[in-house]
């Protein structure tokens, strides 16, 4: 009966290490901040001087927003970049990752305003924007990964005998 108690509690940490602690700006967005879907029409707006470098799309973000995650998607298969600046002026660069075909997602768990850039770098249009999508990204491979940590450790110190020094408690007067 124990040690379905140890499995269980094991299952549930390693279920709760998961949903709060990997994917922790995701639950902040789920609970904090409803999404803002980006109109496309009018907030998406093109560099007129895009010449194949730099940035290619603005987006007008207005006042100061808490962004945890956006997630951007494309009529074709490309490298998408995210810009904005910094509270020091300065330009920082973060590249998207693959979400699924045609899909980029970004964490970021930064306050950011004013404007923001993207870049494809190779003709690809944005089709969609989320900022703040709430999606908690769960892999079952970390949660079997965290139980069998547990357990093999569990196991590890469970076989560990304690070193005899040769010391016996009734003579150590004498």
């Amino acid at each position: 009966m124990q040690g379905r108690i140890k499995v269980v509690a094991a299952v549930l940490a390693a279920f709760l290490i998961e949903i709060f602690g990997f994917n922790f700006s995701n639950v902040l967005a789920v609970v904090g901040n409803a999404p803002i879907a980006i109109d496309l029409n009018g907030n998406l707006i093109e560099n007129k001087e895009y010449d194949g470098q730099g940035v290619e799309w603005f987006v007008d973000m207005g006042s100061v927003t808490k962004i945890y995650n956006i997630t951007v998607g494309t009529d074709s298969a490309c490298s998408p970049v995210f810009f904005y600046t910094n509270h020091d002026g300065t330009i920082v660069r973060n590249d998207f990752f693959a979400l699924r075909q045609n899909c980029y997602g970004l964490k970021l768990n930064k306050e950011i305003s004013g404007i923001l850039g993207i870049s494809t770098y190779n003709g690809a249009h944005i089709t969609d924007m989320t900022i703040n999508k709430p999606e908690i990204m769960f892999s079952w491979a970390r949660v079997v990964a965290m139980m069998l940590i547990y357990f093999f450790g569990s196991f590890l110190f469970s076989i560990q005998k304690m070193p005899d020094y040769g010391i016996d408690a009734d003579n150590q007067g004498n």
